[in-house]
């Protein structure tokens, strides 16, 4: 059967694939640890000797794991029942193989083209190597027939990137939710940025009237928010153009982006990036002595770098910097350093991105905590340095050391600020309803001598205290002292489902099966159990043994068909693992009850979780909950994300709220919890229903949720809803929106009182027209606060008149 795809280069930015049946083989799984249906390129003609161009085999290997006529897939994200609510029709998500590099170096010559969906691993020292400096290696693109119907995934693990110009290039087009994780890799010698994943609309165009466009009537692709290339498809091979419509203004889009766990050496830049929200977390960075200008590229979104290691050693003339800022960013607990006497610049920012370009108050901020820099004698001798156009709102520098211990300012100014150029010329605000004391806050505290803080006199009139370390440390939830790969390090054995009768049919019942299989699993310690991408149907729990890892090569979606009945049980867990795994209906995605003997470690990883009454419950009754539970990644789209007693620590995820969120909150804390890096999305509601009083997080316990996009365009509601006196709040970093008329509009909700909360350096004005009637930061309705702990710092106010 010949291949279904157009070659109109005016249509066919990326279509559909459909090709004829390809007969997979794989390496022995003990060399790969795969599945029966793994796509190992080597099978297609790559040969990974460094000397062959391995470029067609290793497209033909993607081509076939992209093949749509006989993959399986799953409808996800369908709502639940509710009164005088239509059930939503819902996305097709379809579940491909993942595409294996064993060990080996592969040259290719053009990049490599991924189109929606694509999870790729690399098996030892897997080292793609471009050949080409002018030529990107991977391209992961959406399918521009997509747009609302589908989300995209993109998953890399395990990979060396050597030479070409932009190692890994994303458009992700805006679509409805866009996952992009990188993890395990390293990048060497790009001649341009490592990883690029922005977005651009047709020049002149704003992004709302590309929206407009594209609802109304159909629009050539190379407009439609300005992809990189035009691609044709000949012979099943990708013939890519660069696009020659002028490029417009950088936009944000709706895109997770992970880095983590992965270096950087001698790269011409990491990255050049606009998703939503960007997180980079323990990566360490050489940067190439011939740079110039940003090593991270900011151009929208929020972004959150967390233990990041960089080393600068420019050559005489060339003037990097770390950081060129775009809307908000917040960086914790990291180091840049250089090899020469004189430090670089930390942050510039300069572009007109930061004034509002509509008619409400601009909202952008830096927030850098417990990082050290060897910033003095660079281009301007600070650590933050702001253009003459250019003022966040929000600028907090606490626990910052510089590490020459030579004199450096902490703010600089290119031009003198006064009142009148805070105002956006294009916004309805005039000058004298700018207060800076309500919509521009700056922080500075702990921070090494060496750091001056003096400010200009209208500068002086934004800066407040923040809480005091003791007050913090009493309050503060600690990060685990794990990670997902500390667990998966203990594998001892691998096991295939597929070697067990169990069979990705989504017509068929594996309750039998997935039983049988687990059982024997257990029988043989710590293993990792492997299933083929593709549906597993449940109709009763499958009881988990206490040590167990299930790792989906792809994704494996298991399907409880009832919601009265949950997918696994987790009894007397002590360790369990998770990964590419997803979970799909029922009341419970998976019941954990620890060990009582054991501490218990349970982690997903890059898990996907829908249309589930509670996505993870852990809440055994009658006794302690020791159990430590970490969703690291992921994408969670069910009516509660977690109702636990454990200790729980979630980060670096895409939430999207279920439309029958009522009278409770999509997290449910009873132990302690630590909410980190969320994207946050609230549902969008049909018809005039409206929800009564829901929330992000009901807090019974201990929670930190630091660095937390609470909400979006679509508006948003209550950030925190503290139930209990015995618990503790810390809210920091990131965004909040509160607006919507169906719950309460504030940050932080007092239903109790508790022993101490802190809201401090919170975004909790964006997507904001003033006034913002009934909006509080604080909302205490038994009047309480006065003999409260409740400490508030560096909070923009949102109703001129606060």
């Amino acid at each position: 059967m010949p291949p279904k795809h157009r070659t109109d280069a005016r249509r066919n930015v990326i279509l559909p694939l459909f090709f004829a049946t390809v007969l997979f083989m794989t390496m022995p799984m003990t060399a790969l640890g795969n599945s029966a249906t793994s796509i190992n390129v080597k099978d297609f003609g790559a040969i990974g000797d460094g000397v062959a161009d391995d470029t067609d085999a290793i497209q033909k290997a993607v081509v076939a794991a992209m093949k749509s006529d006989t993959s399986p897939s799953v409808r996800i994200r369908k709502g639940r029942p509710h009164p005088n609510h239509e059930r939503r029709r819902g996305v097709e998500l379809p579940l491909l193989p993942e595409v294996v590099f064993p060990e080996g170096t592969y040259r290719i010559t053009r990049p490599i083209v991924f189109v929606n969906y694509a999870h790729v691993r690399g098996v030892g020292k897997c080292v793609i190597q471009q050949s080409n400096p002018n030529q990107d290696i991977f391209y992961f693109a959406a399918d521009v027939d997509s747009f609302r119907t589908q989300s995209i995934h993109f998953m890399l693990r395990g990979l060396q990137f050597e030479g070409g110009k932009t190692q890994i290039r994303i458009w992700p087009q805006n679509i409805n939710a866009a996952l992009a994780f990188i993890e395990d890799c390293r990048f060497v010698n790009s001649a341009d940025y490592a990883v690029v994943c922005t977005m651009y609309g047709k020049a002149g165009w704003s992004s709302q009237r590309i929206i407009d466009e594209r609802d109304g009537k159909p629009l050539d692709p190379g407009e439609l928010y300005w992809p990189p290339f035009v691609i044709e498809w000949k012979d099943h091979l990708p013939d890519l153009h660069p696009n020659k419509i002028k490029r417009g203004d950088p936009i944000a889009n709706s895109t997770l982006l992970r880095i983590v766990n992965c270096t950087f050496d001698r790269c011409m830049g990491v990255a050049d990036i606009s998703p939503d929200t960007t997180y980079i977390r323990d990566t360490e960075v050489t940067v190439h002595p011939q740079m110039d200008g940003p090593v991270f590229n900011i151009e929208y979104g929020v972004t959150y770098f967390y233990r990041v290691k960089g080393v600068a050693s420019p050559a005489p003339g060339k003037h990097p910097f770390w950081i060129r800022g775009g809307n908000r960013f917040s960086v914790r607990d990291c180091e840049f350093d250089t090899t020469t006497e004189n430090g670089i610049d930390f942050i510039r920012v300069w572009d007109e991105q930061w004034m509002s370009k509509e008619k409400r108050v601009p909202s952008n901020f830096i927030d850098v905590r417990n990082t050290r820099v060897k910033a003095a004698g660079g281009l301007s001798n600070a650590l933050v340095w702001l253009g003459k156009r250019c003022q966040p709102n929000l600028i907090s520098l606490i626990g910052v050391t510089e590490t020459s211990a030579n004199p450096v300012k902490a703010i600089t100014w290119e031009a003198p600020r006064e009142l009148a150029n805070l105002k956006d010329f294009r916004s309805t605000l005039t000058p004298d309803k700018v207060n800076p004391k309500t919509l521009y806050k700056i922080l500075l505290a702990r921070n090494s001598r060496n750091i001056k803080t003096a400010l200009p006199p209208l500068a002086k009139t934004m800066r407040e205290t923040p809480a005091p370390e003791t007050m913090l440390a009493e309050i503060a939830v600690p990060e685990f002292s794990w990670k997902p790969r500390d667990l998966w390090a203990k594998v001892t054995v691998s096991i295939n489902a597929a070697d067990y009768g169990v069979d990705a049919d989504p017509e068929t019942d594996d309750t039998e099966a997935l039983q049988k299989l687990f059982d024997a699993a257990a029988q043989k310690g710590a293993c990792e159990v492997v299933f083929p991408a593709g549906v597993y149907l449940v109709s009763k729990p499958i009881r988990l043994p206490p040590e167990v890892f299930v790792r989906g090569a792809g994704i494996a979606a298991f399907r409880q068909g009832s919601l009265e009945s949950d997918i696994f049980h987790a009894e007397n867990a002590r360790m369990l693992g998770f990964r590419n795994v997803m979970l799909v209906e029922g009341r419970y995605g998976i019941d954990v009850t620890p060990a009582k003997d054991a501490d218990a470690r349970i982690a997903f990883t890059d898990c996907w979780f829908t249309d589930q009454a509670v996505a993870v419950r852990g809440m055994p009754e009658g006794k302690d909950n020791q159990a430590e539970i970490l969703i690291d990644g992921g994408y969670i789209d069910s009516t509660q994300a977690i109702v636990s007693n454990a200790k729980t620590q979630v980060e670096g995820f895409w939430a999207f709220n279920g439309s029958t969120l009522e009278n409770q909150g999509f997290f449910e804390n009873h132990g302690s919890m630590r909410i980190q890096a969320m994207l946050g999305v609230p549902g969008r509601l049909k018809g005039n229903l409206l929800l009564e009083n829901p929330r992000w997080i009901d807090n019974f316990g201990r929670l930190e949720a630091i660095d937390d996009r609470f909400g979006g365009e679509a508006g948003g509601f209550c950030n925190v809803y503290n139930r209990s006196r015995n618990g503790t709040v810390y809210i920091t970093g990131g965004v909040g929106v509160a607006k919507r008329a169906e719950g309460k509009k504030c940050i932080l909700y007092l239903e109790e009182t508790p022993k101490a909360a802190v809201v401090q350096a919170f975004e909790t004005a964006p997507w904001t027209t003033p006034p913002y009637d009934g909006f509080s930061i604080v909302k205490d309705p038994q009047g309480r606060v006065k003999n409260a702990r409740v400490f508030t710092a560096g909070l923009l106010r949102p109703k001129q008149s606060d």
